[in-house]
C-alpha cells in the first residue's frame, strides 16, 4: 500500500524524442484525454523536425497515420509552438 508509482501524464512539452506516438497516446488515453493527437504530433515536430526525412506533410501522414487535414494542423501547431502564437 503506497509503494507503487502513480501513473505519470505527459504533458506535450514533455514528450521525449524517443516517445512514439502510440506510446504516448495511451500514457495520455486515461491520464490527460483532452491533449489531442494533433497536439502530441505537434509537440513531437517541434522538437524533431530534423529527423524529418523528404517532404514534411507524406512523413507526417506515414509516421504518425494521419490524414492530409491532420498532417497540415499538425505542422501548423508545431510553427505555432515553435515561433509563438
Amino acid at each position: 500500500m503506497g509503494d507503487d508509482d502513480p501513473p505519470v501524464a505527459f504533458t506535450v512539452k514533455e514528450i521525449a524524442q524517443t516517445e512514439t506516438l502510440r506510446n504516448v497516446v495511451e500514457n495520455q488515453r486515461s491520464e490527460n484525454p483532452s491533449v489531442s493527437r494533433i497536439e502530441i504530433v505537434a509537440a513531437w515536430l517541434s522538437r524533431n523536425r530534423d529527423a524529418v526525412s523528404g517532404p514534411l506533410l507524406p512523413f507526417l501522414r506515414r509516421r504518425f497515420d494521419l490524414t492530409s487535414l491532420q498532417a497540415i494542423d499538425a505542422a501548423k501547431r508545431a510553427h505555432q509552438l515553435e515561433y509563438g502564437g
